[in-house]
């Protein structure tokens, strides 16, 4: 789950020394390599909270495993081909389906790791 979130391009905000915060967001994302093919785009919910330099934060994957044709230019294009490709033998009756794909992780870093 770290790689997928470092794929995603989330970033908590700064936590250090004195700092106060708490942070709830929803981010809907396309996934960088080496989950681009695999994931697409996915929504990653998140909550994270600073206390006194102490970062702890909770993270949480939903995504459909569809091969949703997108319109071009929304993927690359040897993904969108992959995708389109998966798609059609699917609607032959090869018996590929969708599915959903979740996933949790959490973590604490900073003066509370100490």
């Amino acid at each position: 789950m770290d790689s997928i979130i470092s794929a995603s391009g989330l970033a908590f905000p700064p936590c250090e020394k004195g700092d106060d915060w708490n942070k709830a967001e929803s981010l809907t994302t396309a996934f960088k390599s080496p989950w681009a093919g695999g994931l697409g785009t996915a929504t990653l919910n998140y909550t994270a909270s600073c206390d006194d330099g102490c970062l702890t934060w909770e993270v949480s994957l939903t995504d459909i495993y569809d091969f949703d044709p997108k319109p071009w230019g929304t993927r690359t294009v040897p993904n969108e081909i992959k995708t389109r490709l998966v798609d059609a033998a699917s609607k032959l009756g090869c018996g590929w389906k969708n599915y959903n794909v979740t996933g949790n992780n959490e973590g604490k870093s900073g003066t509370c790791c100490e």
